[in-house]
């Protein structure tokens, strides 16, 4: 049985735990390009919303310090100026730098956010440099965390109920924030081998799906309904 769950709170969700994974290796501290070759930009990217990086699949940060020019696959390198926050301190604007012409900041691009995640990651609000050729390094030196997430993926251990072994997995569909609240989709797959009842199915995943987005960092106060129940038989 397929179904669509919606969950909307008055509190806008946290970064940490949605978000984009940018994953693209040509931004590694070690990738040196020739100065004539086809060099990367992010200017023309639609950045949106935040971001983790990975590096094939292995969580990495920011540099904190100058790359090299001619590096992260691009002309001028972008690094942060200053240190990372740390959990407690919240959304922080840091300033950028790209490293040209032997001048670590050369170019000065608009300030991005960032914050610090428990389990020690970080997320990163881009936003599109003034200026080609510049783009965003992802740091090879410290690796923060080997197991990437995608953005509110939740898997709730089987349930057991009286009658039946039951299972459920999540999967995030679409996000939604408006001035009022924040509308998550997820595509909940859950099996069982008897008919469920809706009150069954709120006992049975509504409640522990509650407790583990909670868990996770969701404000407390969101509400889990069904908005659409689809039967399917595997």
């Amino acid at each position: 049985m397929t179904f669509l769950l919606l969950i909307s709170s008055a509190t806008a969700v946290d970064p940490c735990i949605s978000y984009s994974s940018l994953d693209e290796p040509w931004r590694a501290t070690n990738n040196s390009v020739p100065y004539d070759s086809n060099a990367k930009c992010d200017t023309n990217v639609n950045w949106g919303g935040w971001y983790r990086l990975f590096y094939n699949g292995m969580s990495v940060q920011m540099p904190e310090w100058c790359p090299d020019q001619l590096s992260c696959g691009t002309h001028a390198p972008l690094w942060l100026q200053s240190s990372h926050p740390h959990v407690g301190d919240g959304e922080v604007t840091r300033n950028v730098c790209g490293h040209w012409n032997n001048d670590c900041c050369s170019f000065h691009p608009p300030p991005i956010t960032v914050k610090a995640c428990p389990g020690n990651y970080y997320v990163y609000k881009f936003v599109s440099p003034t200026w080609c050729y510049l783009a965003y390094c992802a740091d090879l030196g410290p690796v923060v965390h080997t197991t990437p997430n995608t953005a509110l993926s939740t898997t709730t251990p089987a349930t057991q109920s009286t009658s039946a072994n039951t299972a459920l997995s999540t999967t995030m569909l679409t996000t939604q924030t408006t001035a009022a609240n924040t509308v998550i989709g997820l595509r909940v797959i859950f099996t069982s081998v008897r008919n469920l009842t809706e009150t069954d199915i709120s006992q049975l995943v509504l409640q522990p799906l509650k407790q583990e987005l909670i868990r996770q960092g969701v404000p407390s106060d969101i509400i889990v309904s069904l908005r659409h129940v689809k039967m399917t038989i595997l």
